[in-house]
């Protein structure tokens, strides 16, 4: 993490002037915690593949960062996972999926 703040310092120190928007840009960001939301989808009881309940929780993330509106993101959660999984499970993996991947 430090070397990508002294990156970002380094880009301003050389840009002068507009040195202070290259800086933030390059500020790191924040880091996907993919084992806690794998541990708290385990704890309400999901069950199935890790390697898919990432890529629904990724891609409900990248839903929201292309300006899907919640519902919008609930109800395709509910009809990409399997019949076991209610509406309301569908909401809590979302909400899961934007605590720890987004």
């Amino acid at each position: 993490m430090k070397a990508k703040i002294a990156a970002g310092v380094l880009s301003a120190l050389i840009l002068g002037g507009t040195g202070t928007a290259v800086a933030l840009s390059d500020a790191p960001k924040a880091q996907a915690d993919e084992q806690s939301y794998l541990n708290q989808l385990a704890d309400e009881g999901f069950t199935g593949p890790v390697a898919v309940w990432l890529r629904l929780g990724y891609t409900a993330c990248s839903m929201a960062a292309n300006g899907a509106n919640q519902g919008t993101i609930f109800n395709w959660m509910y009809h990409n996972t399997g019949d076991t999984v209610t509406r309301e499970a569908a909401r809590e993996a979302v909400v899961l999926a934007e605590i720890y991947l987004c």
